[in-house]
């Protein structure tokens, strides 16, 4: 039964437009735990989760894509950003704010 469900969630991200989220602050912050709970709150299977937290992954991905390399906190709070087809929405720092832009 698994098995022919996570086919067809495969099946469906093939077909459509991915989503990708950044989450850009400190793993261990209690504000950068409040957006990834957040995101975990909503079931998004055509989505990628990133945690940009400045330690060697980012760097790594950063070296091959200059928007992962750019994201960070903003205004000293860690911030969301929301992708789609290649553009990223304005990042969030508040995690209703970035209910409202998953749930678009």
């Amino acid at each position: 039964m698994l098995r022919g469900f996570c086919n067809r969630v495969a099946f469906d991200y093939s077909l459509g437009k991915p989503r990708q989220i950044v989450i850009a602050g400190e793993m261990d912050a209690p504000e950068t735990k409040d957006l990834l709970n957040e995101v975990h709150r909503h079931f998004l299977p055509k989505t990628v989760l990133l945690l940009a937290d400045g330690a060697e992954g980012q760097q790594y991905l950063g070296a091959k894509n200059e928007a992962i390399r750019a994201m960070s906190i903003v205004s000293g709070k860690p911030a969301a950003y929301v992708c789609e087809n290649f553009t990223c929405k304005a990042p969030v720092t508040d995690p209703k704010l970035l209910a409202e832009l998953i749930s678009k």
